[in-house]
């Protein structure tokens, strides 16, 4: 059957409903509620997934460029959700015409008439960058979790079998594969092949060929050859390059193989691999890297315990074979002098072999005292084999954090003990940075709930002081009383304010700007902050790139990092506000190691001041830390920055020392090279007024009173209710209502789900929505319902006033 043209232009609705939502950055669509077929959709559809928009009109053109892995669930979401006659708001990929996969996320409203649902109205907004961003983020998390389950499963083990069969369990349980396993060796010269160590799930059968010699036949061999070839992980199978090796897959069951060379530095390389055997696997790219990362670790550990295996070797193969092992290794006698040592041993503490024989761990052990190393000694004499932690000392005095395991050993009747020392500075600082990073989430979520609490006190302090200001005359000596509360309750909403910016929460009002004109605004304003004894330099980059933030954030930031700057430098100096274009990862800095790659504007604010010093630094973007005397500053300044430039998808990195200086570097992702929107001028308008009937739901009673005085004040009649059930009483009861203001969490029903329901009964009621935090209002965002606001709490009287009015005049959508 033929597919039926689009019409030549669409009704008169849709051509009204896709000039009212022109400049909405998504695609706005109509479609039949039963089959969900396309009747119309606006010009951005081809923009966004390159396909014509006739195309958008096939039958079920929809289903068919779902994403398989979400075609059926978000099928049947949309048709529950259409039969409930509720607002739908859920995300899910389609393929664009060029083939890339894009999230969309979409906003559905049903249109119901004679009780039953006939029309689909939404909007699809791109998410595919927020998405990304966030699936890095945690792809970080899991990453550092994943290595630390291997690593406990590495440290302290002193048989090689033991050592595989635990990190093979735990590569099943973080990558959740079928199958995981070592062979020996990956060599395609090799007559034949075993598998040394296998781990399955229970489900799955295992191979059962520990230890079988088999042949390598030539598809095995050709897969060692492009193993090898590659050094990275090398994926076989459905959706791969490389076909699986076909009489393998047929004896073993695998769908999908994924497998590395591991090549311990003392002996013949072993092939280190998993299978999915239950169903066809995609290896992803950062499933590849963590097995990448795994398989270091594996051959690392695989070189120190085949040091160890293969101790009782002759003294001169010994010595080869130890001298590559990546630990440093010493053999201790029965008093724990130290007898022989390998080249690691040397290479780390700076001393030759001639110079640590004989030496005794007091000499280099900058953790263990002479009692805790005898206590060692009768632990070993007992045949106790131990691991602990402590610090080495170089030769030059400098010292650094090992893991050692010790373990005795009889030769010849004779007792000794051999050692095995590991720098672990590298694994502290990973450990010590996802420290922090859970330490700053959730202090992040103590100070967004402290904030959120505090913003529903403030909107009624600052309230009830604005209007008593404007209902006292001007020469009446309260009225400078209460103006002294409004502003101390001012000053306190900035503080929220910082807090819900520390905490990620505060609600952005993002656009495409250059910062170095946002820069050149603020310069005036910045020399009067610094003084003159601080010289203030601009260097700008005249090529910059184009940034997507919220200019007002991104000022208050700059001003917080130069008066900042300023404070440290109490007899003068010199602040520089410079901006860069780079690219990551080819210039990316140490701490920004998780940082998405790609192209960022760089803002650097560094001064010439006193510095700080580590301890200080780890601690810099805490909410209240501060280094300054009681009274002078509340700790927050840095802590907004912080949660301003992670909230708009950048990073924040600083570099210090005592004595020379601090700078600042702000990274943030460059936007489309389009024109920067200028912020339009303010000016004071006088408190619009209305007659309309206004429904007020709000769970706080002190809100609700404040802002039942405020719309009363304006001429509208107020109906009120404590809670969303209350507020659908109410409207049972009320004729007509024109705009429902409503509190977004509350007890029993939320704001939403109110609104839902009136919107059921009343279609063309308008809405505005209250909170304290952004993500609460994130559904707005693009939302296809023009008769939808948010006003962010603390609110002030205008502020509501003149939202009132704008939501009540707008047009119907």
């Amino acid at each position: 059957m033929s597919t039926p043209a689009p019409p030549a232009s669409p009704p008169d609705s849709h051509q009204h409903f896709a000039q009212l939502l022109a400049s909405i950055d998504g695609i706005v669509w109509e479609a039949d509620a039963r089959t969900f077929r396309f009747t119309y959709v606006s010009e951005q559809a081809e923009r966004l997934l390159g396909y014509p928009l006739r195309e958008w009109f096939a039958p079920a053109f929809w289903q068919d460029h779902l994403h398989p892995d979400d075609r059926t669930w978000a099928v049947d979401y949309c048709a529950r959700a259409t039969r409930e006659k509720r607002v739908h708001d859920f995300e899910y990929r389609m393929f664009a015409a060029d083939g890339r996969v894009v999230w969309l996320r979409d906003i559905v409203t049903v249109v119901v008439e004679g009780g039953e649902p006939t029309t689909l109205r939404g909007i699809m907004v791109d998410v595919t960058e927020k998405k990304r961003v966030e699936e890095g983020r945690q792809e970080h998390v899991r990453f550092l979790e994943s290595l630390d389950r291997v690593n406990r499963a590495i440290q302290g083990a002193t048989d090689v079998d033991a050592m595989m069969r635990d990190v093979l369990d735990a590569v099943l349980a973080v990558l959740d594969c079928d199958r995981a396993w070592l062979v020996y060796p990956c060599d395609p010269q090799a007559a034949t092949w075993q598998a040394v160590m296998e781990r399955t799930r229970p489900e799955v059968p295992g191979a059962h060929l520990a230890g079988v010699e088999l042949p390598v036949q030539p598809d095995v061999a050709e897969l060692y050859r492009a193993v090898r070839a590659a050094g990275v992980p090398v994926c076989f199978g459905h959706g791969a390059d490389l076909p699986l090796p076909g009489q393998a897959a047929a004896m073993f069951g695998i769908r999908s193989q994924l497998c590395v060379a591991v090549f311990p530095k003392v002996d013949l390389p072993y092939l280190f691999g998993i299978h999915q055997c239950s169903h066809p696997r995609v290896w992803s790219a950062s499933d590849q890297r963590l097995f990448q990362e795994i398989g270091r670790r594996l051959s690392d550990s695989l070189t120190t315990l085949l040091v160890v295996r293969r101790l009782h070797a002759s003294e001169a193969r010994f010595r080869v074979l130890v001298d590559h092992a990546s630990d440093a290794f010493f053999l201790h006698d029965l008093n724990a002098n130290v007898l022989d040592v390998n080249r690691q041993a040397c290479d780390c503490l700076g001393y030759t072999r001639e110079e640590l024989i004989g030496m005794h761990p007091t000499a280099f052990d900058a953790g263990l005292g002479a009692d805790a190393i005898a206590s060692l000694v009768a632990r070993l004499g007992a045949g106790e084999m131990i691991a602990f932690e402590t610090r080495h000392r170089r030769k030059d005095g400098t010292e650094f954090p090992v893991e050692v395991r010790t373990r005795p050993l009889w030769e010849g009747g004779k007792r000794y003990s051999v050692s095995l020392a590991r720098d672990i500075t590298a694994r502290l600082r990973l450990e010590e940075e996802f420290r922090q990073a859970q330490k700053m989430e959730a202090v992040g979520r103590l100070a967004g709930g402290i904030a959120h609490d505090f913003n529903n006190l403030l909107t009624v302090i600052n309230g009830y002081s604005e209007l008593a200001c404007k209902r006292l005359p001007a020469g009446d000596p309260t009225r400078g009383l209460v103006a002294e509360i409004l502003k101390s309750g001012e000053r306190a909403a900035t503080l929220t304010r910082q807090l819900l910016a520390f905490s990620r929460k505060q609600v952005l009002l993002p656009q495409v700007v250059n910062v170095n004109a946002l820069i050149d605004e603020l310069a005036k304003l910045l020399r009067r902050l610094i003084g003159e004894d601080v010289e203030l330099v601009l260097d700008s980059d005249p090529d910059l790139g184009v940034t997507k933030v919220d200019p007002g954030q991104f000022e208050q930031a700059v001003i917080n990092l130069v008066v900042n700057a300023r404070d440290a430098m109490p007899d003068g100096g010199r602040v520089t506000v410079a901006t860069r274009n780079v690219d990551l990862p080819d210039t990316i800095p140490p701490s920004a190691a998780d940082v998405p790659p790609g192209p960022y504007v760089v803002v650097t604010v560094s001064d010439t001041g006193q510095g700080m010093d580590e301890a200080t630094q780890a601690r810099i973007f805490e909410p209240f830390f501060t280094t300054k005397e009681l009274g002078k500053g509340t700790g927050l300044g840095l802590a907004m920055v912080y949660g301003f430039v992670q909230q708009s998808g950048g990073h924040v990195e600083v570099g210090s020392g005592p004595g020379r200086g601090t700078t600042f570097r702000v990274f943030l992702p460059w936007a489309e090279a389009v024109t920067p929107t200028r912020r339009p001028a303010q000016h004071p308008l006088p408190i619009p007024t209305g007659s309309e009937t206004i429904l007020l739901v709000e769970d706080e009673q002190a809100v609700r009173d404040l802002s039942r005085t405020i719309l009363e004040s304006c001429g509208y009649a107020v109906l009120e209710a404590r809670d969303g059930e209350q507020g659908v009483a109410v409207a049972r009861q009320a004729g007509a209502i024109d705009l429902l203001v409503t509190d977004l969490v509350m007890p029993r029903m939320s704001g939403r789900r109110l609104a839902d329901v009136l919107l059921a009964a009343r279609p063309g009621l308008r809405v505005l929505f209250l909170s304290g935090y952004s993500e609460e209002a994130a559904f707005t965002q693009g939302s296809s319902t023009t008769g939808m606001a948010f006003l962010h709490k603390p609110f002030t009287v205008t502020s509501l006033a003149r939202t009132v009015r704008d939501v009540l005049d707008r047009e119907s959508p």
